[in-house]
């Protein structure tokens, strides 16, 4: 097996843990380092990560900025599962629910 598909097998194991307990489950991530850890989601049961929830870093120094970046679409997203949290970083990091 390559790393990739060991990463992919990890997180769904992970995922399914959470659920079976009744968690909402998501992820924190950009789109290159998604992309880089897992490749190309295309077994059906890796595909199902594809629908996890995002929280992602904005970049922004604000928490104004974080709001925005929950509504503009200038975001990178790494699933297709809803924007839930974006990630700002002033004095320490915080986040906006979007």
């Amino acid at each position: 097996r390559s790393l990739i598909q060991l990463n992919q097998a990890d997180l769904l194991g992970m995922v399914g843990t959470f659920q079976s307990a009744g968690a909402s489950v998501g992820a924190y991530s950009t789109a290159n380092a998604w992309s880089k850890i897992l490749g190309t989601l295309e077994s059906p049961a890796a595909a199902s990560l594809d629908a996890l929830a995002q929280w992602v870093p904005s970049g922004g120094s604000s928490e104004q900025v974080a709001q925005a970046d929950c509504t503009n679409g200038t975001l990178p997203l790494f699933t297709n599962g809803a924007l839930t949290y974006v990630q700002y970083t002033a004095t320490y990091d915080y986040d906006v629910i979007c």
